[in-house]
């Protein structure tokens, strides 16, 4: 630990001597004391990818927030964050191609919030916005945050200090689900994961839950462990979650939970991915995404260890969208998932034979028709 180290916010500086802290606001008499005027410029009032601005501010936390045609909900999102009482975050908001006041938005909060930084691209959806804030990411450890949704509690404080503790690769919290202005439902990890808070586990000890609570936005991860994993989102497909969650599950040898809500999913966005996919023809990407998982546990040679988990996460992956999508997109889709499984005998076999998918190949066979 060093003897003196200063954190320069917006609202002043925080020095921490030998573990005790100490903060000066700007109005402090002792602030022009300890803190040299053309330092706090240079890192709160010029482009933070100045040369002093590492030096300067240091963040603990990089939060990727990726920006769509968000104008109605990207205020309460942004708030949620700033606002927290944990001053060492790197915020990087990647517009993409928001045709919307969204951009106009963030850059009134990046005026008031110098943490904040804007990247502007050509739309290329969710993983392309979310693979271009990680090259940016200057943060030990980095998290994901849908422009639509919000922390709440001491997020980010907490799980700083207990990724510290834990030296995890990555955390899961839990999540509150928010539609039409209140809370529907409250998932916390512990219970479904059946693992306990101060506990550090593997893969291997919750086999038949590695393909489930695959969301992106329930973790926080240590960059280290994705950048030497290369970890990255497919662009061009949704459901990016799914082979990103399978990929850090596998690649972890240390998860950890912190059995605490600090996300709030909005289920009530008619415009989100989730809620538009359900109609149309980018519910067939849900094959495309069991692919691309079936390809890396190959990979990895661990599919004959995972077959019986993997064909129970095809099958209740693709059930969903059999019974809800349009008819023609249904047979679409049943197609789509029976030409995957003939190339995929090992699954198939395992569909087709046991008694407990029978419910499951009828309603494939009648999709068909």
């Amino acid at each position: 630990m060093k003897i003196i180290e200063k954190y320069y916010t917006p609202k002043g500086v925080k020095i921490n001597i030998l573990g005790i802290k100490i903060s000066l606001s700007q109005k402090s008499s002792l602030f022009p004391l300890v803190v040299k005027p053309k330092e706090y410029s240079a890192a709160f009032e010029s482009d933070q990818e100045s040369s002093l601005f590492p030096l300067v501010v240091k963040p603990h936390i990089s939060v990727i927030v990726p920006v769509y045609n968000v104008a109605q909900y990207l205020e309460e999102c942004l708030d949620s964050i700033i606002n927290q009482k944990f001053w060492q975050l790197q915020i990087i908001c990647v517009n993409d191609g928001s045709t919307d006041n969204s951009l106009e938005i963030l850059k009134k909060y990046r005026k008031k919030d110098k943490r904040i930084k804007i990247i502007n691209q050509h739309n290329q959806g969710l993983s392309a916005a979310r693979n271009v804030g990680l090259k940016h990411v200057k943060g030990e450890y980095v998290m994901f945050v849908d422009s639509d949704d919000k922390m709440t509690g001491e997020a980010f404080s907490k799980l700083y200090e207990y990724m510290n503790d834990t030296v995890a690769d990555f955390c899961i919290f839990g999540c509150n689900v928010w539609k039409n202005d209140k809370y529907i439902k409250l998932k916390k990890c512990q219970d479904f994961y059946q693992q306990k808070q101060n506990e550090v586990f593997s893969y291997k000890d919750i086999y038949d839950k590695i393909f489930t609570k695959w969301n992106v936005w329930l973790k926080i991860f240590r960059t280290s462990f994705l950048k030497e994993n290369n970890l990255l989102f497919p662009v061009g497909k949704i459901y990016e979650d799914v082979i990103f969650h399978i990929k850090t599950m596998l690649k972890a040898s240390k998860i950890c939970l912190y059995n605490e809500v600090f996300y709030c999913y909005r289920a009530d966005n008619p415009s989100s991915i989730m809620n538009t996919s359900k109609s149309s023809r980018k519910s067939l990407h849900i094959v495309d995404a069991i692919d691309m998982g079936y390809d890396f546990i190959d990979k990895e040679k661990k599919i004959n260890e995972l077959l019986s988990y993997f064909c129970a996460f095809v099958v209740s992956e693709t059930t969903g969208y059999l019974k809800t999508t349009p008819p023609d997109i249904k047979k679409l889709l049943a197609q789509k998932i029976t030409d995957w499984l003939d190339t995929h005998n090992d699954v198939k076999d395992v569909i087709m034979s046991e008694e407990q998918y029978s419910e499951y190949v009828k309603l494939l066979e009648e999709s068909l028709s």
